[in-house]
């Protein structure tokens, strides 16, 4: 899978180890510190779409489409907000 692009994305904050993940049946979900209460994104993909769902510090999901994974990199800014909010409280 194309975690490490997570962990890439978020080095400039934390350590590559505190962005962990889990695959749902319906979504694979990427955390930080493996922790459910400190959701970082939400990735979408089925045969017909690509989505990242992105959570902000209320955990309000914002979905956007994508065309391939490597779009992953067009929502950096976001990513990287919500991992500094969590390491702040690290």
């Amino acid at each position: 899978m194309h975690f490490v692009l997570f962990q890439a994305i978020g080095c400039s904050k934390t350590k590559p180890e505190h962005i962990t993940y889990r695959d749902a049946q319906s979504y694979f979900s990427v955390f930080f510190d493996s922790n459910n209460r400190k959701p970082i994104c939400r990735l979408y993909l089925t045969d017909k779409k690509k989505q990242i769902g992105i959570l902000d510090t209320d955990r309000k999901e914002s979905k956007f489409d994508m065309e391939s994974i490597e779009n992953i990199y067009d929502h950096s800014e976001a990513l990287i907000n919500i991992i500094e909010f969590y390491s702040n409280f690290t």
